[in-house]
């Protein structure tokens, strides 16, 4: 990937924006970006039921638990996924975009 080209001499524009729409994803989309957004995931995650999703306690869900299939399709993602922390590790590097719809990967 060549990224930002700025040719001596000259100026470039580029449009870098971070989709946090991602984190809602039910999949791991390559191009266009037709799927469904979840957001009960979260709210599963509350283990203790206070309110508050803590890394503790997205650590402590099971992946199976809170994505099943079909309504998730946890292939193509960037990273193993065994927990809910693990999704929002893998949703997170897909977030940065380039000029638009062009991914910026991510490690």
């Amino acid at each position: 990937m060549e990224g930002v080209v700025v040719t001596s001499g000259t100026t470039t524009n580029a449009s870098v924006t971070i989709h946090g729409d991602h984190l809602w994803f039910g999949a791991f989309p390559s191009g266009d970006e037709l799927v469904e957004r979840r957001a009960q995931w979260l709210a599963n995650c509350d283990l203790d039921q206070d309110g508050t999703v803590t890394e503790a306690e997205l650590m402590g869900t099971d992946a199976a638990a809170v994505f099943p299939a079909p309504e998730y399709n946890l292939s193509g993602a960037p990273v193993p996924i065994l927990d809910a922390w693990d999704f929002v590790a893998a949703q997170v590097r897909t977030q940065g975009h380039l000029n638009g719809e062009g991914e910026c990967p991510a490690s």
